[in-house]
């Protein structure tokens, strides 16, 4: 819920960056950002999923914590470093020569933010999950009202940056207040023994974090302009949703399922995968009627200068629920020892993406770019769900998912064909929303299954039966 605050706080964010700097310069804004935030989520997610386990599994977590955030703060100056020297290099590749000087000044938010996100996965493995909620939230919110404040005092894209430094700066504080634990950079027997289950987990994330922004890399790099680059850069933006998933299931589905392993407790995994992964199969229909109105609200939150970025918006939406049932494929996949298996399927993923997204964008641009990345997540998702159903001996009915994929199919080509705007826009997605469990409670394998589900994550707890799974 407290991650749930990115949207409107970063829709707003959006519209007033989008307003403020206009197509151009939010192109330019948006090339550093992405630049900055693979960075900062491949370094991030490195040992995100090492630590949760290690510290979840101890009987002095703290101990562990400090050592884990040595890491993390080490690893951040050294990447600040490398960015700081390769930032006229990234932009003649780009061929964007005023992209050096923003990237050097997000350096600084690049250890700012990875110590945070390593206090993320502490406070996570501690079970300290409403500190946890309480420092992200307050990030949100404080980026909003940065970006506003500097925007008014007309500093533009530096000031942009600066509000997304000083947000991360917030989060910073209030985890080392609410967690009581302060990095440690001596503690090399623990780094080590870190950095080896991490091993194969940072490869897997980085090749998934590039893979995620590599449409609109190429996109840029095989000719793209500024402006072209700053539309697909907003439909990028609007797929936090997504996003928001990924991060707050993940770390807790890898936790839950850490502990019921070491219980031996087999119906309960059953459960929570199940419980997971309907709840995934549920954004479906949602993303669906987003990509019907794709265009309308792309001019609703962007204004008419971004309108080519709706087909590209479209495409996106659907491809980020794949990759969030990919997360949920390869958090299992960690949890039942299959470590390694998570990097060999997004290397894949990643270099199929590049010479599929390269040929797509020569034959269609931007839409081409957004299609490539589609379908690649949907193999990547499709492909993990096999090894799955191999590493931990659970299968997926088919049943569900293919009345979830009719009814999304349904509610695209509703909200495809009811044009509107205004706040007739808001209205419309609003009522197709609140169609969708009503559409979906026709079947009685939903009543069953999936409504105790959604009741359960509300709870805060998971059905005790698992019948079906």
């Amino acid at each position: 819920m407290a991650e749930a605050l990115a949207i409107p706080t970063g829709l707003l964010t959006a519209g007033l960056l989008t307003r403020s700097l206009g197509p151009a310069g939010y192109g330019l804004f948006t090339l550093a950002a992405t630049v900055t935030a693979t960075i900062q989520w491949s370094l991030g997610t490195m040992f995100s999923r090492a630590t949760v386990r290690l510290v979840a599994g101890s009987q002095e977590p703290a101990a562990i914590a400090k050592s884990v955030l040595g890491v993390y703060l080490g690893a951040s100056l050294a990447a600040a470093f490398a960015v700081f020297l390769l930032a006229n290099s990234i932009s003649s590749t780009l061929q964007t020569p005023p992209l050096a000087g923003y990237l050097r000044l997000f350096c600084i938010d690049i250890v700012i933010f990875n110590l945070a996100f390593g206090y993320r996965s502490v406070l996570i493995g501690m079970g300290r999950f409403e500190k946890r909620a309480l420092a992200g939230g307050a990030r949100w919110i404080a980026r909003l009202a940065f970006v506003y404040l500097f925007l008014l005092l007309g500093f533009g894209i530096t000031g942009a940056i600066w509000a997304s430094i000083c947000a991360s700066g917030v989060e910073l504080v209030i985890s080392c207040w609410r967690s009581h634990v302060w990095p440690e950079l001596r503690s090399f027997g623990l780094a080590s023994q870190l950095l080896s289950l991490a091993a194969p987990l940072t490869l897997a994330s980085i090749c998934l974090r590039i893979f995620e922004r590599a449409d609109l890399f190429l996109f840029k790099y095989l000719g793209g302009t500024d402006a072209e680059a700053g539309a697909y850069g907003a439909a990028q933006n609007l797929t936090i949703v997504a996003n928001i998933a990924m991060m707050s299931i993940s770390p807790v589905v890898l936790s839950t399922l850490t502990r019921q392993l070491r219980d031996r407790s087999t119906n309960s995994v059953r459960e929570t995968v199940r419980t997971y992964s309907r709840l995934i199969l549920l954004m479906l229909p949602l993303a669906a009627i987003a990509a019907g109105a794709a265009s309308e609200i792309i001019r609703a939150i962007f204004g008419p200068a971004f309108s080519a970025a709706g087909p590209v918006l479209a495409l996106l939406l659907m491809g980020s629920i794949a990759l969030v049932w990919f997360s949920l494929m390869n958090v299992i996949l960690v949890a039942v020892g299959k470590v390694r298996w998570t990097y060999w399927l997004a290397a894949p993923m990643l270099g199929a993406a590049v010479v599929l997204d390269t040929y797509l964008i020569r034959l269609y641009g931007a839409p081409g770019a957004a299609a490539g990345n589609m379908i690649i997540a949907v193999v990547g998702a499709i492909a993990a769900s096999i090894l799955v159903t191999r590493a931990a001996a659970l299968r997926f009915p088919m049943t569900p998912i293919l009345q979830y994929a009719f009814v999304a199919a349904l509610m695209y080509l509703a909200s495809d064909a009811w044009t509107t705007h205004g706040v007739w826009l808001w209205i419309k997605l609003g009522l197709f929303a609140a169609a969708v469990p009503a559409v979906l409670a026709l079947s009685s394998d939903f009543r069953r299954y999936d409504l105790p589900a959604l009741r359960s994550i509300v709870s805060g707890s998971l059905p005790a039966a698992a019948e079906r799974f």
